[in-house]
């Protein structure tokens, strides 16, 4: 019979209850379309601004006098019971509650670090759309998980997973595939900081957009599911059309930008205003080669864009629908024990913190949204004085010497380490500590 994953979750007595922290846009679309689905129930949200969940229920199809607020653990068990959508004051308490699964949609490294470990530690399943913490401490969380029994996964509707996908079929297909990416518009330094100069209403997440910090997060995260790297530190980011993409992706010596294959890597594409133009922005592609003439032909042949050798093309997807798609791996970490991907069990890559300005001795960097660092892609790196810092851990550190602007930052230029929870995973993952 078809449609595996449907049939279980029809068939289920007691549907799959999720608990989720964060309830910005993404979350919202993942609340909206777990509404309309058998099986699955978005049971507790959690906001910094409870109005932000409150939205969410409502937009979902719920009356607002039937959404309950609960501050303890026992009040969040109690909602779930009664079939009430509830709201967290404390996202730590739905921890302790009957939840399949919990997704963690913040943003925020130093939050999502501990409270993803604490949800593995509780055997809950883990949907992290929270990216930001995962390109910092993943492989830690992923061992974590195998340990307790449950999943970890990166949440499906996400472009590093969409790319994963794309990866994966290849891959079982048999096909080559020297490089992953995905289509953004590539903000110019002046554009950044006009946008950056009023920061009224923003949230981290949009200042790590502006900044640029956000595309190399989700490059270094497509990475570490697959073992790739960036080329080049920060990628090559071309700004070519689609048909391009596979003569322009190629080795040097073949007449490329590529110093090898394995790589991840953005195209840069303007935003015009204009759909026809435009629709390419926010999807993912995989450029896929073979060494047999038949199947070159039969890409050619059946309209996939190729280099001018014939020897590799591209196949993408030129959307992403924000949150509405990541039931699927909500679904399958419960059901199939599948995680939609999930990174290696050691990074590839790393993102890694760079002065956004001059960061006087003395200072505190204040990590993803803050006004001190943003994020650059690199190939792994370790845990010496000499190494980068991790862009996840760049937070509630003091500089211990001037770092001029545009500098990488090192362990060795912080006063001390840190002692946020963060800090332990990262130990754990570089072999400095065990759970």
């Amino acid at each position: 019979m078809d449609n595996l994953l449907l049939r279980q979750l029809t068939a289920r007595s007691k549907p799959i209850r999720v608990g989720v922290a964060g309830a910005g846009r993404f979350s919202a679309g993942l609340v909206i379309q777990a509404a309309r689905m058998k099986g699955l129930q978005i049971s507790v949200l959690y906001d910094a601004q409870p109005q932000y969940a409150v939205e969410a229920y409502m937009a979902a199809g719920h009356d607002k006098n039937d959404i309950r607020g609960a501050d303890s653990p026992a009040g969040i068990q109690e909602a779930i019971e009664a079939g009430k959508p509830v709201i967290a004051a404390n996202p730590f308490d739905m921890l302790a509650c009957d939840l399949d699964v919990i997704v963690d949609s913040t943003g925020l490294p130093v939050f999502g670090a501990q409270f993803a470990y604490e949800a593995l530690r509780h055997k809950k399943h883990v949907v992290m759309v929270n990216i930001e913490a995962d390109v910092g401490v993943g492989p830690a969380l992923r061992r974590l998980a195998e340990q307790e029994g449950v999943v970890y996964t990166l949440a499906d509707g996400d472009q590093p997973s969409l790319a994963k996908g794309l990866y994966d079929w290849a891959q079982t297909l048999g096909f080559d595939v020297p490089v992953l990416g995905k289509w953004m518009t590539v903000h110019s330094q002046e554009e950044a900081d006009r946008r950056l100069n009023d920061r009224n209403g923003m949230r981290d997440t949009d200042i790590a957009y502006w900044d640029g910090s956000k595309y190399q997060i989700e490059m270094a995260c497509m990475a570490n599911m697959t073992g790739y790297v960036p080329d080049i530190p920060g990628m090559h980011k071309p700004r070519i059309p689609l048909v391009e993409i596979p003569e322009a992706f190629r080795l040097r010596v073949e007449g490329g930008i590529l110093n090898r294959s394995g790589v991840v890597d953005v195209v840069d594409v303007p935003y015009t205003g204009d759909f026809n133009r435009d629709h390419l922005n926010g999807g993912v592609f995989i450029v896929i080669g073979s060494p047999d003439p038949f199947v070159r032909r039969q890409l050619r042949e059946k309209g996939i864009p190729m280099s001018s050798d014939g020897s590799q093309g591209i196949i993408y997807r030129a959307h992403h629908l924000v949150g509405m798609e990541t039931p699927i791996s909500i679904a399958k970490a419960v059901l199939l024990g599948e995680a939609t991907g999930s990174p290696k069990p050691r990074a590839s890559s790393d993102v890694v913190a760079v002065a956004k300005r001059h960061v006087k001795a003395g200072e505190t960097l204040d990590g993803m949204g803050g006004e001190s660092v943003r994020a650059h892609l690199v190939a792994a790196v370790g845990s010496s004085a000499d190494d980068g810092l991790p862009y996840a851990l760049a937070q509630h550190v003091v500089a211990g010497v001037d770092i001029p602007k545009g500098t990488m930052i090192t362990y060795g230029m912080l006063r001390e380490r840190g002692t946020d929870f963060i800090w332990r995973l990262r130990e754990i993952q570089d072999g400095l500590n065990e759970f």
